[in-house]
């Protein structure tokens, strides 16, 4: 069966001028690995990560691939810049 899982990035650092670069907070960090191992005991592991190229969303599918055992990530600006 295919699936389509949909995760928003973990906890950014507060608003700034360049929302584009807004890195992760800590506790964004632990989030993103928490996810992680919750898709791995769950087994759902994806066949690849489609993710925004802005630095939290990066950050959050680079942190929770490395738990997911070599997932491919394809970074796309149009996911950034799309409409719903």
């Amino acid at each position: 069966m295919l699936r389509l899982l949909l995760l928003r990035h973990a906890k950014a650092v507060g608003p700034s001028a360049d929302d584009f670069a807004r890195p992760l907070a800590p506790q964004g960090r632990d989030e993103a690995v928490a996810m992680a191992n919750y898709l791995k005991t769950e087994l759902l592991l994806p066949d690849l990560v489609l993710a925004s190229d802005a630095a939290r969303t990066r950050e959050t599918a680079e942190l929770a691939v490395t738990k997911l055992d070599a997932t491919p990530i394809q970074y796309d600006h149009a996911i950034y810049t799309g409409d719903a």
